[in-house]
């Protein structure tokens, strides 16, 4: 009897070793499963990170593109009240929607110009004289533009208001010179960048940068 006692004791020490074994591969087992899932999650993440940085950098770009291009259209006209009673359009026209690669959506332009209004100049703070921005241009550049080079991943804006210190009672008509540019890019994920600047008409042909700032 004292054999078979000690025969006893020492399988169910066995079952005792290998029970703690089986729960440590399987504790082991959960770790490394969520350290790889922590991994995959940060590595999705950081990409997201680095897609949002560059898409930031590319509607930065041609937001700042379609101010730049928009001033030298304004050079070449003799009346700016041209623009701001909306009888000159720019060269940059095209269907109201976002490029392929963005997504291809419709975007519902009057709106977004009078939120613009609302947000620069709402409450008519100037009276009869309060700005009001006209769509200039629209479109996206490497599709709506004859140039080489243009990007076709983003759709971009350009607005132009009369600017605040006009008195003359009517804000689509210039006379003093003194113009607004509001110019937008759209990109992937709908990210965006807007810029704001001020020119002066000094002479036939010759416009002056007044001020140039970015708004987002």
């Amino acid at each position: 009897m004292a054999t078979i006692e000690w025969v006893e004791r020492r399988t169910d020490a066995e079952h005792s070793d290998r029970g703690a074994a089986l729960m440590a591969v399987l504790l082991l087992t959960v770790l490394l499963s969520a350290l790889g899932t922590a991994v995959a999650l940060m590595a999705d993440v950081e990409t997201t990170i680095a897609a949002n940085h560059r898409d930031s950098i590319v509607v930065a770009q041609a937001a700042e593109g379609a101010g730049a291009f928009a001033i030298q259209e304004l050079v070449l006209l003799d009346d700016l009240t041209l623009v701001l009673a909306g009888r000159v359009a720019s060269r940059l026209t095209g269907p109201f929607q976002l490029p392929p690669v963005a997504g291809a959506m419709p975007l519902d332009v009057p709106v977004m110009t009078t939120a613009l209004q609302e947000d620069t100049y709402g409450g008519d703070p100037f009276g009869a004289n309060t700005p009001r921005w006209r769509l200039f241009g629209h479109g996206v550049p490497g599709v709506d533009l004859p140039f080489g080079g243009l990007s076709e991943q983003v759709f971009v804006l350009a607005w132009v208001s009369d600017d605040v210190a006009e008195t003359d009672g009517d804000p689509f008509a210039d006379n003093n010179g003194v113009v607004v540019i509001r110019a937008r890019a759209i990109g992937l994920r709908r990210s965006q960048s807007d810029i704001q600047a001020v020119v002066a008409r000094v002479a036939p042909g010759v416009i002056r940068l007044v001020s140039w700032r970015v708004i987002r």
